[in-house]
């Protein structure tokens, strides 16, 4: 189950939006983003355990993009 989630997050994360300015800034995930990944990819989950998760992963992969 934890490579479904981290997998739900790579696709979602595929449709991200950014902030171009002088730099560009990818935004946060949103709900809508993850939901279409699961209309195609269900989980067999609980969906608030599948977006705590998803949105984690998220928190730290911004953490990262912006330490660089």
């Amino acid at each position: 189950m934890v490579n479904a989630m981290i997998e739900t997050f790579w696709l979602a994360n595929r449709g991200r939006s950014y902030l171009s300015s002088m730099t560009v800034i990818p935004l946060p995930l949103t709900v809508g983003q993850v939901s279409d990944v699961l209309a195609v990819y269900p989980l067999p989950l609980n969906r608030e355990w599948i977006d705590r998760a998803v949105f984690a992963i998220d928190d730290e992969y911004l953490n990262m993009v912006q330490d660089n």
